[in-house]
């Protein structure tokens, strides 16, 4: 760890201040299927395609999530849902008919889709 904010150190002439109470939240990243900001392979979905998420929150306890999926009406128990609110340990079924466009499906939570929580779906 040392190490490596040394070399990033003499990459630059901003003083990095691993004591901020912002250094550990700002090289935080939080990811969809390990990948982050959209970088996973797009998931192609027929138009009219009937698809069932299977969502789980990991995480500590300060952890909750909020999957939303954009362009498409989504239910959960059979109730038409937003998003669903995951806590660690939990786990939704969430079904929806795939509308067609190119959507980003995120984490709701303001920090974690800054932090790169946000992947894309392809409907043709």
């Amino acid at each position: 760890y040392e190490d490596n904010v040394a070399i990033q150190q003499n990459k630059t002439t901003i003083k990095i201040d691993t004591a901020a109470l912002s250094f550990p939240e700002s090289n935080l990243m939080h990811t969809l299927n390990g990948f982050v900001y959209c970088n996973s392979p797009n998931l192609r979905i027929q138009a009219g395609q009937k698809v069932r998420w299977m969502v789980m929150g990991f995480g500590s306890e300060a952890d909750m999530h909020s999957p939303v999926f954009d362009g498409q009406a989504v239910q959960s128990a059979g109730k038409p849902v937003y998003s669903v609110g995951l806590l660690p340990s939990n786990t939704y079924v969430v079904d929806m008919t795939a509308n067609k466009g190119t959507w980003d499906y995120y984490c709701n939570i303001l920090d974690h889709v800054a932090a790169g929580m946000r992947a894309r779906m392809v409907v043709t």
